[in-house]
């Protein structure tokens, strides 16, 4: 592909409107790093590669010019207004385009942009579009891989039916966090206040949203509990022991069927 690119560009422009190709990859440095990954018998005359990476002069080209491209040609034809006047920069105008047209993109061009989103790093992208609960396949497992708790933070807040798989994976991410995972909460102050005040580390916090999370039921809470190892359990009765001992301190705290009823809950939700 990137020889062919590179052929169509001699003959036509690259910018021209008809190139096939408009964003022409640098081959030297991605074909030189490509290493086998030692997994392959030696008799086979096709072998696995490992080391596949775009360069970082590739990677800024692609995010300065092909979503705005794109994004742009889209709303002016579904007949939504862009003003780029108030962006300072091109992650930022393609989020702000992103929102006013994220509901007119078809769901396979929307997973194609989430995942370019991931490969490239473009997290704002990522961010924008998660919020406009758009979603693509094998997301969850990406931002675990990643280690973006924030992300993950943003996608049981906003996704609805998220797979069982996925919320077991979530479940064991931030039961037993692995070092250098981006913090979701420290930058907030409520949440430093729990912190200091009732025990909860980081990666607890983000499980709060796990479970004020409608996805997680109560058929589907016994689906990942049989699922975690032991010190996965061990970390997550810490954690509701945690609980416990706040509610010890308000002894007072029970049911309140008259303010249920004025809220519009049902008596026997336990409100």
């Amino acid at each position: 592909m990137i020889t062919r690119a590179a052929a169509a560009a001699a003959a036509d422009s690259v910018n021209s409107e008809s190139s096939k190709y408009p964003i022409i990859l640098n081959a030297n440095p991605i074909l030189t790093d490509l290493k086998p990954d030692g997994t392959d018998d030696d008799t086979k005359l096709i072998k696995r590669v490992q080391g596949w990476k775009i360069s970082e002069i590739d990677t800024e080209i692609i995010e300065s010019g092909f979503l705005n491209s794109f994004l742009k040609k889209f709303c002016e034809k579904v007949g939504v207004p862009v003003n780029n006047q108030s962006a300072n920069d091109s992650i930022t105008t393609s989020c702000l385009m992103l929102e006013k047209c994220a509901g007119f993109i078809g769901k396979d061009v929307s997973s194609l942009i989430l995942e370019a989103s991931i490969r490239l790093e473009i997290w704002e992208v990522l961010r924008t579009s998660v919020e406009k609960r758009v979603v693509c396949k094998d997301l969850i497992e990406n931002l675990v891989k990643k280690r973006r708790s924030d992300l993950l933070c943003l996608c049981i807040k906003h996704v609805a039916d998220i797979q069982s798989s996925d919320l077991v994976s979530i479940f064991k991410y931030f039961l037993t966090p692995p070092k250098g995972s981006r913090d979701a909460t420290m930058n907030q102050f409520s949440n430093l206040l729990m912190i200091a005040y009732y025990g909860f580390t980081s990666s607890e916090l983000c499980l709060h949203y796990l479970f004020a999370s409608s996805n997680l039921d109560q058929l589907t809470f016994s689906y990942c509990l049989l699922r975690l190892s032991g010190t996965e359990m061990l970390s997550l009765i810490k954690y509701l022991g945690k609980w416990l001992k706040k509610y010890e301190k308000f002894p007072q705290a029970a049911p309140c069927p008259r303010a249920a009823k004025k809220l519009g809950y049902e008596e026997d939700s336990g409100i």
